[in-house]
């Protein structure tokens, strides 16, 4: 983002181009296009806000992926509930006489969009794995009370937890996406294993260890705002998948190498990954519904949606894994979880990270 000016091939600012985006997102304007370039804003996971630049044609070729390889083309008329943090004329994009697109924002009472749902019965819903336990919460039922084709989830790391979850209650198997201001990265094949944009994305591995990497991407369609060998942090575990396609698989999105949490100990570096805590509060205890454990600079704050004796039973099997890294921290009670400004939902944050 430091270099925005002179990466993209139009010279656009990003000081405009941030603008026209935020201004778009308060719907202070009526589009967020400059001339015939879209411009996006990232959700801001690590902190600072992206910005994303798609041509005319490179917006073609979204829509293309999308409707082939999420929504799936039809000749039946289907209808789109799409819950974003703001319209953009790349989702609207996807409109067409066979697609009725709904935008819900995520930012308005979800209750009312509940309300909203229940009328219009859409045949697709694509939002945040937290705003499908949010709407599974309001509805205060067990089951979506219509015939639904595809749940698609997106922006977030979808948990097996939550997946289980939120199948069960719409009766659907999750479609994912994993897009973000890199662009349209990977999606779910027909046995729900993420494979790679193999066609349109270079992948290259950063290994961690020997299962789980950071990938350095390459896009080899966009040119208006390039991506080369651009360098995520995101942490992702290697998989595998007999359905067919040949592009690689990802078996689980583990979270960001923000939230990897950190002790020294004697010199040495201790690291426990995102999927490892995750793991570990989930398993402590079957009446844990939710959670939010924080790393600050000494302390760790866990939030548990439970019983209390669900609490007790997470904290001591944080305690029984930092123990056996060698690692003697307090694990404090929180009253509340912990709450993103950017509409995200994230359960495992380091706020140490974050303060460096």
């Amino acid at each position: 983002m430091s270099q925005f000016d002179l990466i993209n091939i139009y010279g656009i600012r990003k000081d405009e181009a941030f603008q026209v985006g935020h201004d778009a997102e308060k719907d202070l304007r009526r589009n967020s296009m400059i001339g015939s370039i879209t411009v996006g804003l990232s959700s801001g996971s690590s902190g600072n806000r992206g910005i994303f630049l798609v041509s005319e044609k490179e917006r073609a070729q979204w829509v293309a992926s999308i409707l082939s390889r999420v929504i799936g083309l039809s000749l039946s008329q289907r209808t789109v509930a799409f819950f974003l943090r703001a319209n953009s004329e790349l989702y609207e994009s996807v409109r067409s006489k066979l697609l009725k697109f709904t935008y819900y924002n995520i930012f308005d009472p979800l209750e009312q969009h509940w309300k909203n749902l229940l009328t219009t019965k859409p045949d697709i819903i694509v939002a945040q794995p937290s705003v499908l336990i949010r709407l599974i919460e309001i509805s205060n039922i067990e089951a979506l009370p219509w015939k639904v084709e595809k749940i698609i989830s997106v922006a977030e790391v979808l948990t097996i937890e939550d997946s289980k979850r939120i199948e069960v209650w719409s009766g659907t198997t999750i479609d994912q996406v994993y897009q973000c201001t890199e662009g349209f990265l990977a999606h779910s094949c027909k046995n729900g294993k993420i494979h790679w944009n193999s066609d349109s994305i270079l992948v290259e591995k950063v290994w961690l260890n020997k299962m789980q990497y950071k990938p350095t991407i390459t896009d080899l369609k966009r040119s208006t705002q390039p991506i080369i060998r651009y360098e995520m942090n995101d942490i992702l575990t290697q998989g595998k998948c007999d359905c067919g396609l040949k592009s690689d698989v990802i078996h689980s999105i583990d979270g960001r190498s923000d939230d990897v949490f950190e002790w020294m100990n004697n010199e040495t570096k201790i690291v426990l990954f995102p999927d490892f805590i995750r793991r570990t509060i989930i398993f402590s205890h079957p009446g844990i519904v939710d959670y939010t454990i924080v790393k600050e600079l000494v302390y760790l704050k866990l939030w548990i949606d439970g019983p209390d004796e669900a609490f007790d039973a997470a904290k001591n099997g944080l305690k029984k894994l930092l123990e056996s890294k060698g690692i003697n921290t307090k694990i404090l009670k929180s009253a509340s979880p912990w709450r993103a400004d950017n509409g995200k939902k994230k359960r495992v944050i380091n706020l140490a990270a974050e303060s460096k």
